[in-house]
């Protein structure tokens, strides 16, 4: 049954509803990213636990993404803002020990673990 339009950026072909893409834009997809997609997709049995799952939005988006660079257009898509909506709202209802702290459980900071390298001051 045909409900929905291709995720693809500035695709309107219908698409069954539990595809993301039209069959055209889906073989441009890689496998690995393919892959990605049906393993996270797997592990629930609802959109909604699907459409809450990073994992499964951020595999979604970077198909998205890769469509979007072959086709020479914009890369900006919604599961991405999702995504990144998803992991700061995680972030924000942590535990109140790992808030105070300014940790996650894994170890992580809840800042970007990428720190900028140290340049030694000349001497004078």
């Amino acid at each position: 049954m045909l409900k929905r339009a291709c995720d693809a950026n500035h695709c309107g072909v219908p698409t069954d509803s539990s595809k993301g893409m039209c069959p055209h834009h889906w073989r441009m997809v890689p496998l690995d990213v393919q892959r990605r997609i049906y393993a996270a997709a797997r592990k629930f049995t609802t959109s909604a636990e699907r459409l809450s799952s990073v994992e499964f939005l951020e595999a979604w988006a970077d198909a998205v993404e890769f469509v979007a660079m072959q086709e020479g257009r914009l890369t900006r898509n919604a599961y991405r803002n999702l995504a990144n909506w998803t992991k700061r709202r995680a972030l924000t209802t942590a535990a109140p020990s790992l808030k105070k702290t300014g940790q996650s459980g894994d170890g992580l900071s809840l800042r970007s673990s990428i720190t900028r390298p140290q340049i030694p001051k000349a001497p004078l």
